[in-house]
């Protein structure tokens, strides 16, 4: 009997083993995966809020920049976007600027289109010009259009301010260049940045020359030959004196100049050079370099 009680009171002692164990398992996997996924909870809140610090300093920093993007000029939203589109480190933000970046390429490619189309409008027009048919007018305002879109598009690695630069006289007459037109002509130029004084001449007749200053950029000088609502004639040469509407500083671009004012007070070196339409032509070239425009404006003040 005793025996019995022995063996049965073993067996269960026995029969507990596996069950304590499993408890003991049970306990220490439930320590081990609630360990595990705090920590993984835990990396993953770490992960969150590092990348939300990371955007929000990006967006403060795009804070100091906000002005490119909101920018007329496509080229410079071009270049301010393909930027981001590439550094930012926010995965997020990155594919945003991206998105923005493909929106403005779009935009972009379709001024680089219509400033290919107007160029070659140019050329059929100066071969009509050249053949004798009246299309000045057309010709300055497409060169002008052409002008306006090079600027939309170009990126400079220092922002140009014509107006620390280069400065306009126009003097207005009776007739050739009214008073008018002088202002719309200033108006024109100085919403492109570049001051312009308008003056009323004392003669009377048309205007027929024009004076260029031997610093005067390409850019510039294009720009305000392409709106010149008269065709010059003639050029005074770059030492025409101060007095007479010259500028030894060589920033002024003098029009509504008439080259019969006051001949008979002149000498030889201050007489207007008689300037073609291929030789004006050759001044407002669609692309010209400083120095190519510099070069061609001596040659031909110097005949």
């Amino acid at each position: 009997m005793e025996a019995q009680k022995f063996a049965r009171n073993n067996m269960t002692e026995n029969s507990n083993i596996p069950e304590e164990r499993f408890k003991q398992w049970l306990a220490f996997a439930k320590f081990f995966l609630g360990t595990f996924t705090i920590a993984i909870i835990t990396a993953i809140i770490n992960h969150q809020i590092q990348t939300r610090e990371l955007e929000l300093k990006e967006l403060e920093k795009l804070g100091n920049y906000i002005e490119h993007a909101l920018e007329e000029k496509i080229g410079v939203r071009r270049r301010f976007s393909q930027y981001f589109a590439t550094v930012t480190r926010s995965d997020k933000l990155r594919e945003r600027w991206k998105e923005y970046n493909s929106l403005v390429e779009k935009e972009y490619q379709i001024i680089v289109e219509e400033k290919k189309e107007k160029e070659e409008l140019v050329k059929k027009l100066q071969e009509d010009n050249l053949k004798g048919k009246s299309v000045g007018g057309e010709l300055a305002r497409v060169r002008s259009q052409i002008i306006q879109l090079e600027q939309e598009i170009k990126v400079e690695k220092q922002k140009y301010t014509p107006s620390q630069e280069v400065t306009v006289q126009a003097y207005w007459h009776k007739k050739g260049f009214t008073s008018q037109e002088a202002e719309e002509f200033r108006i024109k130029l100085e919403r492109d940045g570049i001051p312009t004084a308008v003056m009323k001449h004392v003669n009377p007749e048309a205007p027929d020359s024009i004076f260029i200053g031997a610093l005067v950029n390409a850019e510039d000088a294009q720009l305000i030959l392409s709106s010149l609502p008269y065709e010059a004639k003639y050029i005074f040469p770059l030492t025409y004196p101060r007095a007479k509407g010259g500028d030894p500083t060589g920033l002024l671009v003098g029009v509504g100049y008439n080259s019969a004012h006051n001949k008979a007070n002149r000498n030889k070196n201050n007489m207007p050079i008689p300037i073609s339409k291929e030789q004006f032509n050759s001044l407002i070239e669609i692309g010209l370099s400083n120095t190519e425009f510099q070069l061609r404006l001596r040659k031909i003040t110097s005949l």
